[in-house]
């Protein structure tokens, strides 16, 4: 077992502010679009650029997003409507797939550009599209 052993002349003190998990902040937030009964609330929301990119994928589906204190999002899919997901963010963000299965699960269907996100080696998102057609679900790859 490792030790760290801090020595000097002053005793440490301060507090730190540990934000909520990234990968579990992208999960949930196109997971609350499954909710029919009002606003879905999300705490420990980290203030980083694929939040804000989600946010953006929801207001395109028409849901209203908002903050209230810090760390906390308000995603409330009351008006959502199905929509191709076409803007930018979706091939700037590899979360952007949580959306497939969150789409299919509340409208039988989805049409959305291929995800993207930051290269850090293959990371195919074919299991998941395996996984929707062994539920059903009927895919079709196109260009453009």
């Amino acid at each position: 077992m490792k030790i760290l052993k801090i020595e000097g002349q002053h005793k440490l003190s301060g507090t730190v502010h540990i934000s909520g998990s990234k990968n579990a902040t992208v999960a949930l937030i196109p997971a609350a679009i499954l909710a029919s009964d009002g606003p879905v609330t999300i705490m420990g929301v980290p203030e980083i650029d694929d939040v804000a990119s989600l946010s953006i994928l929801l207001e395109e589906l028409g849901v209203k997003v908002s903050t209230k204190g810090s760390g906390h999002l308000i995603i409330d899919p009351t008006n959502m409507e199905s929509k191709f997901l076409e803007h930018d963010a979706v091939t700037k963000l590899r979360a952007s797939y949580y959306f497939m299965g969150a789409l299919l699960g509340k409208y039988k269907k989805v049409r959305m550009k291929m995800p993207g996100g930051c290269y850090l080696g293959p990371r195919p998102i074919d299991l998941h599209l395996k996984g929707f057609e062994a539920l059903g679900a009927e895919i079709d790859y196109s260009h453009g």
